[in-house]
C-alpha cells in the first residue's frame, strides 16, 4: 500500500485510516477547511471514524496527535499590528 497523496486521495477506508494528518496540503485538499488547524482536526476525526469502522478503538477523535512533534504547543501568527509593535520595540 502506498502513501496517500493529494493527487489520488484515499481510495478506501483503510487508506483513510492510515492517512498522515501532518500532511498540510493533503489535510486542506480533503477537508477544504480555511486554516490548517481546522483541516487537521477534521482530517483527524475522519481518520478516527475510518479506524473505528475497521475495529480500532484506541484513537480519540477529540485528541489529535501533537502537531509535527511539538508537544501540544500551537504557534499562531502574529497580527500585523503586533508585528509592527515588535519591530518598533526592537529599534
Amino acid at each position: 500500500m502506498e502513501n496517500v497523496t493529494v493527487e489520488d486521495g484515499p481510495e478506501n477506508v483503510l487508506e483513510l485510516a492510515l492517512v498522515d494528518v501532518n500532511n498540510r496540503e493533503l489535510a486542506h485538499a480533503l477537508t477544504r477547511a480555511i486554516t490548517y488547524g481546522q483541516a487537521r482536526r477534521m482530517l483527524w476525526r475522519l481518520k478516527c471514524a475510518a479506524a473505528t469502522l475497521l475495529g480500532v478503538k484506541e484513537l480519540d477523535p477529540n485528541k489529535p496527535p501533537p502537531m509535527n512533534g511539538v508537544d501540544g504547543i500551537c504557534y499562531t501568527a502574529l497580527s500585523l499590528r503586533e508585528t509592527s509593535n515588535a519591530a518598533l520595540a526592537q529599534n
